[in-house]
């Protein structure tokens, strides 16, 4: 039997929010998921070592990311608070449809109105999409949108389909 990776490609296009270099360039290619990634540093220095947390987005395997708003709002605002540098904060998916109690969503604007009353401290905000459930007319540019980056996740049979749709991001 053998064992297959499912790639990701972290995405964010510059977008000059803030005054964080941390929310500015190009992610990274990784090949499993893990709490902690890499993100590239400048003209060739050594990338930092950021923490990422993905509760609200694997955590919704177990509860059919049915939350509750107020958990929702709660564990993200813990979670800014603690200083966490990357926050997961749901799934992205236009076959879903919007429940303000669930951390997956048909359009990326959706998170405004699930976590936008909540203090997100220094932390980048980003969400995930698994390549193919999510039309790119359903991300708003990054300068008008609440999300920082888009995670993107795809089988390595369909990476070069999915590193297109990443080049779309705007």
């Amino acid at each position: 039997m053998r064992c297959c990776h499912t790639w990701q490609k972290l995405s964010w296009k510059r977008c000059g929010k803030g005054s964080s270099g941390d929310r500015r360039g190009y992610g990274a290619v990784s090949r499993t998921e893990r709490d902690i990634f890499i993100i590239p540093g400048k003209a060739g220095r050594m990338g930092e070592i950021k923490l990422l947390d993905c509760t609200l987005r694997d955590g919704g395997y177990i509860n059919d990311w049915k939350f509750g708003h107020e958990h929702l709002s709660g564990i993200f605002g813990r979670l800014a608070a603690a200083g966490i540098d990357v926050i997961e904060a749901g799934f992205i998916d236009e076959r879903r449809d919007f429940d303000r109690n669930r951390s997956i969503m048909p359009d990326a604007g959706c998170m405004q109105t699930i976590y936008g009353g909540t203090d997100r401290g220094h932390a980048m905000v980003v969400g995930m999409i698994d390549y193919g459930t999510c039309r790119l007319e359903r991300i708003p540019p990054c300068r008008q949108s609440f999300l920082d980056g888009i995670r993107v996740i795809f089988k390595k049979p369909y990476r070069k389909q999915a590193l297109r749709f990443c080049d779309g991001l705007k």
